[in-house]
């Protein structure tokens, strides 16, 4: 295969790349499927033991329509071949604190005497909000202790486009705008405080659109869930949550 003709040239390095390999093995997303936002690469990887990573893929795996998953610690700990549910527990204790994941106590449900614990991944914004409060991350999102490593400032170099338009999804053009002239200190406050308008617009979606739900039946106990009638297992699963990214963020002003 011949070698692309102008090397210097990103696109056609990438599409020699890509040519590399064929075009008919190709992956292509088959439903249901999971994902992890590419622009976290610069600290995902950083910040998380290969543990904690290969749990928090499972429970993207187990999670159902509602993005709940309830899988039992000595599940976890059988289908991760781990040693003991210590560990289990001090991966799940750390995703939690860095807001990779929510935690709630179940009580009642269907096939289960004993409370049992149900984990939801929370949204992008409330995730990076609490990267950057718990000073994980800078207003690069770039992680604050990183193990040394040949090639990093390359890696971060290559991955900021990746992150300005990830941060632009969710802060919006304008937010954008001013955050990109500010100095590196003012853009982690600016972005903390962004951070939370987002984590707010959308909470107030999230209750107008339960209202809205709860509003078309003539029985005030009946609730739908987008697919027909939902059972009080299955509703018990989005309703733990129910303002949870909202729960440490109400004091940001943007």
């Amino acid at each position: 295969m011949r070698q692309p003709e102008n090397a210097a040239s990103p696109d056609r390095e990438e599409e020699y790349l890509a040519d590399l390999f064929g075009t008919g093995n190709t992956y292509r997303a088959v439903k249901p499927f999971y994902t992890v936002p590419s622009w976290w690469r610069g600290f995902f990887f950083a910040l998380l033991t290969p543990r904690d990573i290969a749990l928090y893929m499972y429970l993207l795996a187990h999670a159902n329509k509602y993005g709940a998953a309830r899988p039992t610690y000595d599940v976890i700990q059988r289908d991760l071949n781990l040693n003991n549910a210590r560990v289990v527990s001090k991966s799940l204790q750390r995703l939690e604190a860095l807001g990779f994941i929510l935690r709630r106590k179940a009580r009642n449900l269907k096939g289960s005497q004993q409370p049992r614990n149900i984990y939801r991944r929370p949204s992008i914004a409330y995730t990076i909000w609490t990267l950057l409060r718990e000073d994980k991350i800078d207003a690069d999102l770039r992680p604050i202790v990183v193990r040394k490593a040949k090639g990093r400032s390359a890696e971060r170099e290559s991955n900021s486009g990746a992150v300005v338009y990830g941060l632009r999804v969710l802060l919006g053009i304008s937010r954008m705008q001013k955050y990109s002239t500010l100095n590196k200190t003012k853009r982690r406050q600016y972005l903390l405080d962004g951070l939370a308008a987002h984590i707010r617009e959308e909470q107030r979606a999230y209750e107008a659109s339960r209202n809205l739900i709860a509003s078309s039946f003539d029985d005030p106990d009946e609730r739908a869930d987008g697919f027909g009638r939902a059972s009080p297992d299955t509703m018990t699963d989005d309703l733990l949550f129910a303002g949870d990214d909202m729960a440490t963020v109400e004091g940001a002003d943007f």
